[in-house]
């Protein structure tokens, strides 16, 4: 993307934006900030005073850079099914330390848990694989353009329908 000579000047003077939001955003700036910097660029380039003030508009092309990225990073999580974030107290734990075995026992019989895994949707597996992997809710949230709460229910639900194969 090509700027002007007046855009390249503006973007040199307000260049601590770029820091600003990655401080205020608690991103790495080793890891986040040529995504940012994509997306102050585009700001600089597409920035129509008129519509709003330039920090707002900044800030919200570098969010949405950041968004992009999680979200091509979560479209293909590597995580085993066998590790899961379930614990009473909400932090991660390997699924086979809440549940020894993905086939348990109980007395009606033998239930498998991968049965139950399956039964969940695309997008709830996707969601309890992205949690799996440390994103937080806010993060999977952003990620998916989903709200923070409707990922907390999601999650809710994805953790009583795996509970109620083993008999919890």
């Amino acid at each position: 993307m090509k700027l002007t000579a007046a855009q390249r000047k503006f973007a040199e003077e307000n260049h601590n934006l770029i820091y600003w939001f990655l401080q205020r955003k608690g991103l790495s700036e080793e890891d986040w900030y040529g995504i940012v910097a994509i997306g102050y660029v585009n700001a600089v380039a597409s920035f129509d005073p008129e519509k709003a003030k330039f920090t707002t508009y900044a800030f919200s092309c570098m969010n949405n850079a950041v968004r992009m990225e999680k979200r091509k990073k979560a479209i293909e999580p590597v995580v085993s099914l066998n590790y899961i974030m379930f614990s009473e107290d909400g932090s991660q734990a390997e699924l086979q330390d809440l549940i020894p075995d993905t086939r348990i026992e109980n007395t009606e019989g033998v239930i498998d848990l991968s049965a139950s895994i399956n039964r969940l949707s695309g997008h709830e597996r996707k969601i309890m694989i992205m949690r799996a992997n440390d994103l937080t809710q806010q993060e999977i949230s952003d990620s998916r353009s989903l709200s923070q709460p409707y990922v907390s229910r999601l999650l809710k639900k994805v953790k009583q329908e795996l509970l109620m194969c083993t008999g919890g």
